[in-house]
C-alpha cells in the first residue's frame, strides 16, 4: 500500500511546478473545506474559544486560511521525493 501512495500519487504530485500545486490545493480546499465541511464544527469551536473578541466573519476568515494552509502542505510532497531521490 505505502508502495501504491508514493508511486501513483506522491511521485505525480512531486512533478508538478509551484502553479499547478497552487491550482491542486485550491481545488482540494473546494472539495474539503466547502463540499465536505472537513471539521468545520470543531475548528470554529476552537477559534471562537481561542478569539472571543473576533467578529463571526474574521473566524470564518481564519477557518478558510487553515483549512487552505492545510491542503497546502501537499507540496511539501515535492520536497519528500527530491530527498528519497537523492538517497
Amino acid at each position: 500500500m505505502n508502495n501504491f501512495l508514493y508511486y501513483i500519487i506522491i511521485i505525480p504530485i512531486s512533478n508538478l511546478n509551484n502553479f499547478f500545486l497552487f491550482l491542486v490545493s485550491d481545488v482540494l480546499y473546494l472539495i474539503v473545506g466547502r463540499l465536505l465541511k472537513y471539521r468545520k464544527p470543531l475548528i470554529t469551536k476552537n477559534l471562537k474559544n481561542s478569539f472571543p473578541k473576533k467578529s463571526e466573519n474574521e473566524i470564518k476568515s481564519i477557518f478558510k486560511k487553515k483549512v487552505q494552509m492545510t491542503l497546502f502542505s501537499c507540496r511539501e510532497f515535492k520536497g519528500v521525493y527530491y530527498f528519497r531521490k537523492g538517497n
